[in-house]
């Protein structure tokens, strides 16, 4: 189900917000920095289906163009097994340079450490409890990657 109803977020001062789109559990927002966000709902569990529409919206927006994912869940919001496992696949790293997560509860970190031992992203990943030390995080790796292509 899909609604124009905007989940609050975060944009740090200076950057501005180029595209959008909302669902009921999720809002994208592809920021001017090169970073995707995306904040879903308090208490959700992401499912396979909704994952693949959300991949899909940020697929879309973005032009399928590689992109940083800045993913701020709501608090004890998480992943099933079935999404563990796309994100960690071919498909659902595609068009991804890096993935970041803000952890709010006990269980989103019990899932983070699954996933990176078990599932093992084939991008740089990391867990932050905040959004800016995340955010840092991936314009540091955009920079590395840039500095990269350039020097290649």
């Amino acid at each position: 189900m899909i609604f124009e109803s905007m989940i609050p977020c975060h944009i740090p001062s200076g950057v501005a917000v180029i595209k959008e789109h909302h669902f009921d559990y999720a809002s994208i927002r592809v920021r001017n920095d090169g970073i995707v966000q995306i904040n879903s709902q308090e208490d959700v569990l992401f499912g396979l289906q909704e994952s693949l529409l959300v991949h899909s919206k940020v697929n879309e927006l973005n032009e399928n163009k590689p992109m940083l994912i800045l993913h701020v869940p709501g608090k004890h919001t998480n992943i099933d097994d079935e999404t563990r496992k796309f994100l960690s696949s071919e498909k659902g790293v595609k068009n991804r340079l890096a993935f970041a997560f803000v952890l709010q509860s006990l269980g989103q970190k019990l899932v983070a450490n699954f996933f990176l031992k078990v599932n093992k992203p084939k991008i740089p990943t990391r867990f932050f409890t905040s959004q800016h030390e995340a955010e840092k995080w991936l314009l540091s790796v955009k920079a590395r990657l840039k500095h990269k292509k350039i020097t290649a």
